[in-house]
């Protein structure tokens, strides 16, 4: 007989969610604080707990939305962590920005890469081991109804985790309304981000027009999608320790390698499913790399040199085995970006790219990438600042080929135009090469093989 049991409230599902995850009492945590309802309901759930644990908040401003809007929502998240006794560290980026850097990827993409790096910095800066994000049980179902007709596997309808490395998301189980009812019954206010309300982002269209009819018929449809969800880690879990004990990949400088004979004999589904994680060492995120695209490895034959080419990877054979590599330059015209891990090398332009830090103790780097040009860049100079289009211009790379120049970029701009691979030099921003008695960021640019 099924329970009639009423569900946890919020604060007893934070309780089992920390319990589950073995996060220390002692551990301060850093909250994503956008002033909207979920993180709203986030931070007042952590602050009101007894005996409460260190806690810091974090704002990122994208820049996107209109400036009177972004004040006051800027206003409103200080008070709001001023009431709660709560330190704020807040971010800004440049009006437009990620327009001009997005280029004909997803805006919302390239916008959630920024968040997640300025919350990554923050958190190392204070010290703080944990992140935790305002997911909802609305955004796993979003994700799952978008990743279905997207044509995922098991590994995208596993949905969003409730805990990946530093970041935790403890209202994953809570939906938004009971959250809103919440804040509701304690007075508590909160921010509506006006893009929300707009069904251009796909997952606003979802939220706003295809969740609704999918209420109406079928009224448990978020509950159903959740089992979904855990059945999909199930079969995912089994697919990987499958894939693993039959495909061993091995790390070869700045590839991985698997024997030839023995991936052609696996069965498709674990073919796929052996990618995943040298993929995700090459920085080649496997989980958002569409499905179809995937099939190429998966239905590959004995006949074929290559069985993937495209979105910056690359999977050849050479000999008796099969090699999987970045492949920068082949992603296509709308451009590239990755982002970029300390002393890893990337090729581009026929070149290898290595990125560390030098000084005093080795300092930990700021969030990099590696991505192509856009017409917006501009190099800071001693002088003021420099067009990159006028750099082209000058070392008379044509304007077909200009989405292959590599630029190197952190929060506050282009770090270093990379032309020498192109006809032109390498040029940095000023205090980015190796200065004497100073601390610098170095980008050492060595002859490809």
């Amino acid at each position: 007989m099924p329970s009639t049991r009423a569900p946890a409230g919020p604060e007893r599902r934070l309780e089992e969610y920390l319990r589950r995850h073995r996060i220390p009492e002692e551990a301060p945590i850093l909250v994503a604080f956008s002033g909207g309802s979920d993180s709203r309901a986030l931070l007042g759930l952590l602050a009101a707990r007894p005996g409460r644990r260190p806690l810091q908040a974090a704002y990122l401003d994208h820049g996107l939305r209109p400036a009177a809007e972004r004040a006051a929502e800027l206003d409103f998240v200080r008070r709001a962590c001023g009431e709660l006794n709560l330190p704020l560290r807040t971010g800004a980026l440049p009006p437009g920005s990620l327009a001009a850097e997005a280029r004909g990827r997803s805006l919302e993409q390239v916008a959630r890469e920024h968040r997640y790096g300025f919350l990554l910095e923050v958190a190392r800066t204070l010290g703080c081991p944990y992140v935790a994000l305002g997911h909802t049980a609305d955004d796993q179902a979003e994700t799952l109804i978008m990743r279905f007709f997207q044509g995922t596997g098991p590994a995208g309808l596993a949905g969003i985790p409730e805990r990946r490395g530093c970041y935790l998301r403890p209202l994953l189980t809570c939906g938004r309304a009971e959250l809103q009812a919440w804040l509701a019954e304690r007075g508590l206010e909160y921010r509506t981000d006006s893009s929300n309300l707009q069904a251009v982002a796909l997952r606003n269209a979802v939220r706003l027009r295809l969740a609704p009819l999918l209420a109406e018929l079928f009224p448990g449809y978020r509950g159903s999608l959740a089992g979904l969800a855990a059945t999909m880690r199930q079969v995912r879990e089994l697919l990987e320790s499958q894939a693993e004990q039959l495909l061993q990949w091995e790390r070869a400088g700045r590839a991985f390698t698997v024997d030839a004979r023995a991936f052609l004999a696996a069965p498709a589904l674990l073919r796929r499913q052996s990618l995943f994680a040298p993929l995700a060492a090459l920085g080649a995120r496997g989980g958002r790399l569409p499905a179809r695209f995937l099939l190429g490895a998966a239905g590959g034959s004995a006949s074929r040199a290559t069985l993937l080419a495209g979105r910056g990877v690359r999977l050849r054979r050479r000999g008796s085995r099969f090699v999987l590599e970045r492949d920068i330059v082949g992603v296509g015209k709308k451009g590239y970006l990755i982002t970029i891990e300390p002393h890893r090398r990337y090729e581009a332009t026929g070149r290898v790219i290595e990125i560390g830090a030098v000084g005093p103790g080795k300092p930990e780097l700021a969030p990099l990438v590696l991505r192509s040009a856009t017409a917006a860049d501009r190099l800071r100079t001693e002088a003021g600042s420099t067009a990159v289009s006028k750099l082209c211009s000058a070392w008379r790379i044509p304007l077909t080929e200009r989405w292959k120049l590599p630029i190197v970029a952190d929060r506050n701009g282009v770090l270093a135009v990379l032309g020498g691979g192109l006809g032109g030099s390498d040029r940095f921003r000023p205090g980015a090469r190796p200065a004497a008695g100073r601390l610098a960021v170095k980008v050492s640019v060595l002859e490809g093989e």
